[in-house]
């Protein structure tokens, strides 16, 4: 990638959760870029490490005991070498996250307009009074109905879309150069699953907004992502241009969820869905080798003691041992 257009960049980064007795690996040693202007999609399982990579962006993790190993680089910058401050300057300015349970993340005790403007006060892009008129042209921009009326309602009043709504215009109103977006649409209906993946998409086009969306599905990924990332069990397994995983998926794991969700697609009444067979293994106890192996059609022995290294193919990049 073009040095000039890479708005962040993690290098094999890892991170791992020292609990009482043992270490979990809940990232493992990945690297990829976000180019400015792009949206990348990260899709994998439960347990895969997307989340975690999320909040890792933000440094989130500082309530729990964690190490962080590689870097994380936004314009030249280590965030994971960031102070305090600076992290206060940086959260909600430059990098904003939507979550995926806006109730977990908005304070129940406090009316949305003031919420919303809380990052415009705290960053000093405008004053208290000025906000007010920013917060709800925000909430019409994010199709917030009644939005003069809505800024004096308390989370608990509003419906799940409309609370994902504000977590987008929260998320917005600062004009971030990064947002990601955890599963933003997981717990919504289809109609306004697609709304909100529109607005995002909106947001992109309109302020230049970079987006890492984060998914299980790969079909919304397939909706909104330029690029894809394969995610399993804290590993990078495929990392390509949508159209190219679209039209050839590589990896064995990548290639069975395309399955899935052109099933789910296609599906009629008389037909089964394919299945993935077994389960994603403890972070706590990977298996040797390629973590994917148990589960693979594909397995070869070295499959079974050896770790894939990353190979090119075309325009994408893959790790299995198919390619070495």
């Amino acid at each position: 990638m073009d040095i000039d257009n890479t708005l962040l960049s993690i290098k094999k980064f890892s991170l791992t959760f020292n609990l009482d007795n043992e270490k979990l690996i809940a990232i493992d040693n990945i690297s990829f870029d976000i180019a400015k202007n792009s949206i990348i999609g990260i899709v994998g399982e439960s347990g895969s490490g997307k989340s975690s990579l999320g909040l890792s962006i933000l440094s989130l993790h500082q309530n729990d005991k964690v190490d962080y190993d590689g870097s994380i680089i936004f314009e030249n910058k280590n965030i994971l070498e960031f102070t305090n401050k600076e992290l206060q300057h940086f959260r909600g300015k430059d990098v904003s996250m939507i979550f995926q349970e806006p109730m977990n993340a908005l304070n129940p005790v406090m009316k949305i307009g003031k919420q919303i403007a809380e990052p415009l006060i705290t960053h000093s892009i405008c004053s208290e009074s000025e906000s007010k008129k920013l917060v709800i042209d925000m909430l019409n921009k994010v199709g917030m109905e009644n939005a003069k009326e809505r800024i004096h309602s308390y989370p608990h009043e509003l419906s799940g879309g409309m609370r994902q709504r504000v977590m987008i215009a929260m998320s917005i109103i600062t004009n971030p150069k990064l947002l990601i977006a955890d599963e933003p649409t997981t717990s919504l209906d289809i109609t306004i699953s697609r709304q909100i993946l529109s607005l995002i998409k909106n947001a992109h086009n309109e302020y230049g907004i970079s987006v890492m969306f984060i998914s299980h599905d790969l079909s919304v990924i397939e909706a909104i992502a330029d690029k894809v990332i394969v995610m399993y069990l804290g590993k990078v397994l495929e990392n390509s241009k949508k159209e190219d995983i679209v039209k050839n998926p590589l990896h064995p794991y990548t290639k069975s969820l395309f399955a899935i969700a052109h099933s789910i697609r296609e599906k009629d009444n008389n037909s089964l869905l394919p299945v993935i067979g077994g389960e994603v293994p403890s972070a706590l106890n990977k298996p040797k080798g390629c973590a994917f192996h148990p589960r693979c059609s594909k397995c070869m022995p070295i499959c079974r003691e050896n770790q894939p290294k990353e190979s090119i193919v075309g325009t994408s990049k893959v790790s299995c041992h198919l390619y070495n």
